[in-house]
């Protein structure tokens, strides 16, 4: 098969995936989503980085604008946000963000070379076809000592430890793109310091949001958002960060 080819099956992969995307959308309601217990402390974490944040921001993957809204109304921000779908982006013009439409993915963002003082990319590594690609673009848009935050799901976190001893996949692992709305590539803390480092990026803090009772994702094959709240705990995510949901970084952009 040749590059022109491979090229061509992992664009139509992706036309699937944004038809998926585009179908959750359709058929959800975001607000949902953020309201469960693991998303709105991931969320809380997030906000607590971007306090202390000002001047320009690009939140990548900013869906409908929910978060997105929340740092622009932290004060002192001017805020970006880009997504790869329309209909998400049209709910985050109602809450009074600019958008963008774009692909990360393509890993050509069309602005200067060290423009903003931080990005955002929440759940979204974790979506994309080759995060090395991604991580090089974000270096390039950020200032010097510029912030970049990050989300994604902790593949050891302690629901997917004993899922895989059950003999599951992770969970919401997409082992074929095509297939849904599940995730293309899954981290660990080791593995995520690593790719920041290999592009220059010095980790500040790493953390997660929240300690998930083992049986969240075994007990029910509905989404986790749609789950009943079982047991979880701040607390114990403070203790052993490395079983718990989300990875959450604050990293610095170094000299390069």
């Amino acid at each position: 098969m040749s590059t022109k080819q491979r090229l061509t099956t992992v664009q139509q992969a992706k036309v699937k995936l944004i038809e998926h995307h585009n179908s959750w959308l359709a058929n959800n309601d975001p607000e949902v989503l953020y309201a469960h217990v693991i998303h709105s402390w991931r969320v809380q974490k997030i906000l607590d980085f971007t306090t202390d944040v000002s001047g320009k921001i690009l939140d990548i993957g900013c869906f409908d604008g929910f978060v997105t809204e929340k740092i622009i109304k932290q004060g002192g921000k001017e805020v970006i946000g880009i997504d790869r779908l329309e209909k998400a982006l049209k709910l985050a013009e109602v809450r009074g963000v600019k958008t963008i439409l774009a692909d990360i993915d393509e890993a050509n963002l069309d602005f200067p070379d060290n423009h903003f003082d931080c990005v955002l990319a929440a759940d979204v590594l974790n979506s994309v076809y080759d995060p090395d690609a991604v991580i090089e673009e974000i270096f390039r848009v950020l200032k010097p000592k510029g912030k970049l935050i990050i989300t994604v799901p902790n593949l050891t976190s302690s629901s997917n430890r004993l899922r895989m001893l059950l003999g599951f996949a992770p969970y919401n692992l997409e082992v074929r793109a095509r297939q849904g709305v599940g995730h293309l590539r899954l981290f660990t803390f080791k593995t995520m310091r690593e790719l920041l480092s290999d592009h220059d990026f010095a980790v500040q803090k790493m953390s997660s949001s929240v300690f998930a009772f083992p049986l969240i994702h075994i007990k029910s094959k509905r989404p986790e958002y749609k789950q009943p709240r079982i047991f979880f705990s701040k607390f114990l995510a403070q203790i052993f960060p490395k079983w718990g949901e989300n990875i959450i970084v604050l990293a610095e952009k170094g000299k390069g």
